[in-house]
């Protein structure tokens, strides 16, 4: 089992408030909420792309039991396991996020750089073909300091930034360090 994060902050609405208006994902594949928590983002994101099938997974069994909970329809499922284990599995998705999870446990010194960079190929190869992969971080629901990574992938393994928006800051350096070890 493997823990990168230590945070279990979420709360309703962070999607929106988060993205406003739902980014571009690939047009076929299942949506992936990886490190979903209580399955509030997850459920944002099944309303924002009511068509498509999203998938909420946490390593800790009594968050995806609250997240089940608020399953809106069936399109809808959470999943308790380890990210790391669930993503070697090989399946393929048109997005996944990463909202608040990996990002900020990096930032705040957690963890080791050579499990960001093992997390980011996992990542990276889990999308289909122009899948695109989201991770960003927030501190707290007063933080407007949000810092968002968007990558699409393009054709075979490379993946092209196609975002990347959020203020300068004190953590900058950890930024470039961050995106430098996840994405490449």
């Amino acid at each position: 089992m493997v823990n990168v994060w230590s945070s279990d902050y979420t709360y309703p609405g962070r999607f929106r408030r988060i993205f406003f208006l739902p980014p571009v994902v690939a047009r076929e594949g299942r949506l992936l909420d990886w490190g979903c928590s209580y399955g509030y983002t997850s459920s944002d994101i099944s309303l924002a792309y009511p068509e498509r099938e999203v998938l909420g997974v946490d390593i800790y069994p009594e968050r995806i039991a609250r997240a089940q909970c608020i399953t809106l329809h069936g399109r809808l499922a959470f999943l308790a396991e380890d990210g790391f284990d669930f993503l070697r599995r090989g399946e393929k998705f048109g997005a996944i996020f990463a909202l608040n999870n990996v990002l900020p446990g990096f930032i705040e010194g957690e963890p080791e750089p050579s499990l960001i960079r093992e997390l980011g190929l996992l990542m990276r190869e889990s999308l289909l073909p122009r899948g695109v992969l989201l991770v960003s971080s927030e501190r707290s629901r007063d933080d407007y300091q949000h810092h968002i990574f968007a990558y699409r992938k393009g054709k075979g393994i490379e993946i092209e930034p196609f975002l990347e928006y959020g203020p300068v800051n004190p953590d900058a350096s950890k930024l470039r360090e961050f995106k430098g070890l996840f994405f490449y």
